[in-house]
């Protein structure tokens, strides 16, 4: 019942549906950010396994968390949490699911500071 500006596409078994270049913004999309509770990025899935880091310690420490707890993306995939320790002048703890790259700490590093930015605003 789609019209021709969704394309669907199976991946892994699993069909997808999204609308033809609609979403996308000029530039380099932003793939590691703190996402809130309550995002429709991290619940809005029944399914969200395209969205999880592969990999058996990912799998099992997704199981622990809350579907509304602070989500940690990195790469646009659920990689850990993230908490504030101090609302006065926020800290921001992080918690990968497994051992992160210094190459994507830095990432993580750079979503921390806009997030402060914007926080402190």
């Amino acid at each position: 019942m789609l019209d021709g500006t969704f394309n669907q596409e199976k991946i892994e078994g699993q069909d997808y549906i999204f609308s033809t270049g609609s979403s996308r913004k000029a530039g380099k999309p932003q793939t590691t950010f703190l996402m809130p509770d309550y995002d429709e990025y991290g619940i809005s899935y029944k399914n969200r396994s395209a969205l999880i880091e592969k990999g058996e310690t990912a799998q099992k420490n997704l199981k622990t968390v809350s579907q509304y707890s602070h989500l940690l993306i990195v790469d646009g995939l659920i990689s850990g949490t993230w908490k504030l320790t101090n609302d006065k002048s926020p800290v921001v703890e992080v918690a990968p699911f497994s051992s992160v790259p210094a190459t994507k700490r830095k990432a993580i590093d750079r979503a921390i500071k806009k997030y402060r930015a914007f926080v402190a605003h």
